[in-house]
C-alpha cells in the first residue's frame, strides 16, 4: 500500500490511528508480558515507539548527490536488480558508508521502482538471501524517507533477512512499525519473527507472538506452529512444544513430520524418553512416516535415558519404517551401548556400520572404545585407536583419554605412558583426564616415580596447570607404594597451590597412612578435613577405623564407628566387619555377635569377611557355632 501524502493523509488520518489502536495495545502488552519474563532483554528487544515515525525518516532524508542525479538524466533507465544488489553489498558494514551508498546506487531507481514495486521486492528479497539484514533494514529505510510504495512483500523480505540471522529484537521493532507504515503483518511476517525468536533462544517471545496472532486475527498456519515449537525445543521446554502439538490437532492444524520431529528433539533434550517413543509411534497413526531425524532423535532420547535395549530395537526396527538408518543413529545406539557396559555389542554395531557401507567416524570409535574401557577391554581399546589412521580417521582427545582409562584399569602402565607419548605426534594436547589416567596406572604398577614426573614435569611443561584429579592420582599412587610420608606432604602442597581438596584427596592419603600403619596421622587427618570444608565419607572413615583396628586400637575403632551417624555417613558392609574384627581382639564375642545383628537390621549385608570374623570371635571365646 503506497503511503499518503499531502490532504490525502490529513483526511486518512483518524484511519491510521483506529486501524492501528488495537494492534498498538495488544503489542505492548504482550511485550511488556515478555520483559517481565526476561527482564534482562528489556533494554535490547523494542525501542522507543514514535508514532511520527515517517516524520523522523523524512527528517534523515539527505538531499539527492548531483553525481547520482547526472546519472539518473543520462541513463533514462534504471539498473538491473542484481546490478543494485551487487552495489548494495559491496558497501561494507559500515552504517554511515552504507546509508550514503544505499542512496547514492537507489536514487536513480526512483523512478523504476514508483512504477514497478517488484524491483525493490527482487533488491530487499536478495539481501534477504545475503543474510544481510542491516542493508535489507537500509533500503526499506530509504524507501520510506523517499515516499515509495511499501508492501507487504517487502516488509516480509526484510523480516526473512532478521529470522535467518537470529535477528530477534529488529524482527520485533519492524513488526511493530509495519503498522505505522499502513503495511499489517500477516502470517508470513509472524512466522519469520517466530524464527528469530527461535534462533535467539526467546521461546517466551515467540509464544507471545504465536498467541497474538489470534488477536491480531491472523491465522497461524502450519509453519508458524513448527517455528514456534522449535523455539521451545531450543529452550528446552518440552511441555510447552507438546501443549503446542496438542492445540494443533484441537484447531485442525494438521502438524506435519517437521513439528512431531522438534517435538521428539524437546522430548529428548528433556530426558522424556518415554515420551519421545510415544510420539514416534503415534506419527503413523496421524498419516505421518517418521524419517532419520525422527528415529535418531528417540535413539538420543533412550540414550539419556539409559535405555540401550530400546535404542537397539529402535535401530533394527529402522528399514521396517522405511528408513535407512545413517552414521548418526549408529552412534547414538554405540553410545547407548556404552553407557550400558555393552562393548560386545558396540563392537557388533561399528562392524556392522562398514557392511552396511557406512563409514564410522571419529565419534563412532570413541563411543566403541569407550565401551571396552567400561568392559575392561583394554586390548580391544588400543587395537581400536592404532586402527583409525587406516580408516582415515584422526584420532581425538576423548578416543586417546579413553584409550588411557582402559590401560589403566587394566593395570598396562607402560601402554599408557606409551599412548600419552604419541599424543604431540597425532597434533593432540593431552587434558588432565589422560594424564591422570596415565598417572593412576603407574601407580597400580607400583611406578610412583614415573607419576610424580607427570605431575612435577611433563605438566608444567606443556603448560597445564595441574588439578585436583591429578594431585589425587600422585596421592593414590603414593599409597600403593607405601610412600606415606609422599602423599601427605602432597596434600599440604595442594594446600599451598591453591588447589582445592575434596574427598578424593583426603581418602587417598588416609589410605596410605593406613596401608603403612599410621593410624594417629590416620585420624589427624579425618579431623583436619572440616577445616578444609570437606565432609567425610564412608571411605575416610572406614580408612581411620581399619588403621586404628590393624594397629590393636580397638576402643578407638568402635569409638569411631559409632559416630560415624553423628557426621551422617552411614556405615557399609567395610565398617562392621571392621567394628566385628575389633570386638574380636578385644575378646568381646557378644559385643562382635550383637553387630553382627545390627548390620543385618539395617540392610547392610554381610560378606565372607563378616561371617568369618564373627565365627573367629567366638572360636577365641571357646563358644561353640553352627
Amino acid at each position: 500500500m503506497a503511503f499518503f501524502s499531502g490532504a490525502a493523509a490529513g483526511s486518512a488520518a483518524d484511519h491510521i490511528v483506529t486501524g492501528r489502536s488495537r494492534w498498538d495495545n495488544f503489542y505492548k502488552f504482550s511485550l511488556a508480558r515478555s520483559m517481565v519474563l526476561a527482564p534482562s532483554l528489556r533494554s535490547s528487544c523494542v525501542g522507543v515507539y514514535t508514532p511520527d515515525w515517517l516524520a523522523q525518516e523524512e527528517k534523515k532524508k539527505k538531499p539527492v548527490p548531483l553525481r547520482c542525479q547526472r546519472v539518473a538524466r543520462a541513463s533514462g533507465h534504471g539498473q538491473d536488480a542484481q546490478d543494485q544488489l551487487g552495489l548494495i553489498l559491496a558497501l561494507g558494514p559500515d552504517p554511515e558508508r552504507m546509508s550514503e551508498g544505499i542512496s547514492e546506487v537507489l536514487t536513480p531507481e526512483l523512478g523504476p521502482w514508483r512504477k514497478n514495486s517488484k524491483l525493490a521486492t527482487l533488491v530487499l528479497s536478495g539481501l534477504a538471501k545475503s543474510c544481510s539484514p542491516c542493508s535489507a533494514e537500509k533500503v526499506l529505510s530509504f524507501m520510506v524517507s523517499s515516499r515509495l510504495e511499501v508492501n507487504i512483500f517487502h516488509t516480509n523480505a526484510v523480516v526473512n533477512s532478521y529470522s535467518k540471522r537470529g535477528k530477534w529484537q529488529l524482527a520485533l521493532n519492524l513488526l511493530e512499525k509495519m503498522f505505522d507504515i499502513l503495511v499489517p503483518p500477516d502470517k508470513i511476517s509472524y512466522s519469520a519473527a517466530i524464527g528469530a525468536c527461535s534462533k535467539g533462544c526467546q521461546w517466551q517471545l515467540a509464544l507471545h507472538l504465536l498467541n497474538g496472532m489470534h488477536v491480531a486475527r491472523v491465522v497461524p498456519d502450519v509453519i508458524c506452529y513448527s517455528a514456534a515449537i522449535s523455539a521451545c525445543e531450543r529452550g528446552s521446554q518440552w511441555q510447552q512444544a507438546l501443549g503446542i502439538l496438542y492445540d494443533m490437532f484441537h484447531i485442525s492444524a494438521a502438524p506435519d513430520r517437521i513439528c512431531h520431529n522438534a517435538v521428539i528433539s524437546a522430548c529428548e533434550k528433556g530426558g522424556q524418553w518415554l515420551l519421545a517413543l510415544k510420539l514416534l509411534i503415534s506419527m503413523p497413526e496421524v498419516s505421518l512416516v517418521p524419517d532419520q531425524i525422527s528415529v535418531s532423535a528417540a535413539i538420543s532420547a533412550c540414550e539419556k535415558g539409559g535405555q540401550w535395549q530400546l535404542a537397539l530395537t529402535l535401530l533394527q526396527d529402522m528399514p521396517g519404517m522405511r528408513v535407512m538408518p545413517d552414521s548418526i543413529c549408529y552412534n547414538a545406539v554405540i553410545s547407548n551401548c556404552e553407557k550400558g557396559s555393552q562393548w560386545q555389542l558396540a563392537l557388533n554395531l561399528l562392524i556392522t556400520m562398514s557392511e552396511s557401507q557406512l563409514l564410522p567416524n571419529v565419534i563412532s570409535y570413541s563411543a566403541t572404545i569407550s565401551a571396552c574401557e567400561k568392559g575392561g577391554e583394554w586390548q580391544l581399546a588400543l587395537h581400536l585407536l592404532s586402527s583409525m589412521p587406516e580408516k582415515r580417521l584422526r584420532p581425538d582427545v576423548i578416543s586417546c583419554s579413553a584409550t588411557l582409562s582402559a590401560c589403566q584399569k587394566g593395570c598396562q602402565w607402560q601402554w599408557a605412558l606409551a599412548c600419552l607419548a604419541d599424543l604431540p605426534q597425532l597434533a593432540l594436547m593431552p587434558d588432565e583426564t589422560c594424564y591422570s589416567a596415565s598417572i593412576t596406572a603407574c601407580g597400580q604398577g607400583g611406578q610412583w616415580q614415573l607419576g610424580l614426573h607427570c605431575l612435577r614435569r611433563e605438566m608444567p611443561a606443556i603448560r597445564m596447570v595441574p588439578g585436583v584429579v591429578s594431585f589425587n592420582a600422585v596421592i593414590s599412587a603414593y599409597g600403593d607404594g607405601h610412600q606415606w610420608h609422599q602423599a601427605l606432604n602432597l596434600l599440604s602442597t595442594m594446600s599451598e597451590s591453591r588447589v582445592s581438596q575434596n574427598e578424593v584427596s583426603f581418602g587417598a592419603a588416609m589410605g596410605a597412612f593406613e596401608t603403612n600403619g599410621e593410624w594417629q596421622l590416620t585420624l589427624s587427618t579425618l579431623s583436619s578435613m572440616p577445616r578444609a570444608r570437606v565432609r567425610p565419607n564412608q571411605y575416610s572413615c572406614n580408612a581411620a577405623v581399619s588403621a586404628c583396628r590393624k594397629q590393636g586400637q580397638w576402643q578407638l575403632a568402635l569409638t569411631l564407628l559409632n559416630t560415624m551417624p553423628d557426621i551422617k555417613v552411614i556405615p557399609d558392609v567395610i565398617s562392621y566387619n571392621a567394628a566385628i574384627s575389633a570386638y574380636q581382639q578385644g575378646s568381646h564375642w557378644q559385643l562382635a555377635l550383637n553387630c553382627f545383628e545390627d548390620m543385618i537390621e539395617n540392610l547392610v549385608r554381610p560378606d565372607e569377611a563378616s561371617y568369618n570374623a564373627a565365627i573367629s570371635a567366638c572360636e577365641q571365646a571357646g563358644v561353640p557355632h553352627g
